[in-house]
């Protein structure tokens, strides 16, 4: 990656991959309600705003365990958790893009957000994955 403006816009591509390929086999009415639930949360909006405040990067874990203390997740399947999480991931990215964007260490970021990335659809996998991107 030369700089982080290519980092940000290559996990966005995995993101929309994932966005789409969970559109196709599980269809759009079944996205938009996992993205509602995602654009409502006020756990995910407090996660942002903790990780914000603090000049953390949330992991994967902290995604999870953010949508488990949402209803509509608490018994989902795998691949809904995992949308789940790679939307709310897809959230702290979308607030932070300029300080991303200015931020010198460009392989070091590519690696943190792609590893997060991983890590949210490996925890997701315990509980069944169709998907993989």
């Amino acid at each position: 990656m030369n700089n982080k403006v290519d980092c940000v816009y290559n996990i966005c591509c995995r993101i929309d991959n994932y966005k789409s390929l969970y559109k196709i086999s599980f269809g759009v009415s079944k996205f938009e309600k996992v993205n509602s639930h995602i654009s409502d949360s006020k756990k995910i909006n407090k996660l942002i705003f903790i990780a914000e405040e603090k000049n953390i990067i949330p992991n994967s874990a902290d995604y999870i365990n953010a949508l488990n203390e949402i209803p509509y997740f608490i018994f989902s399947k795998g691949d809904t958790q995992a949308l789940g999480a790679i939307l709310s991931f897809e959230k702290w990215i979308m607030y932070n893009i300029v300080p991303l964007s200015d931020n010198e260490s460009g392989l070091p970021m590519y690696e943190k957000l792609n590893q997060i990335f991983d890590g949210i659809l490996n925890n997701c996998s315990r509980l069944g994955l169709t998907i993989r991107a």
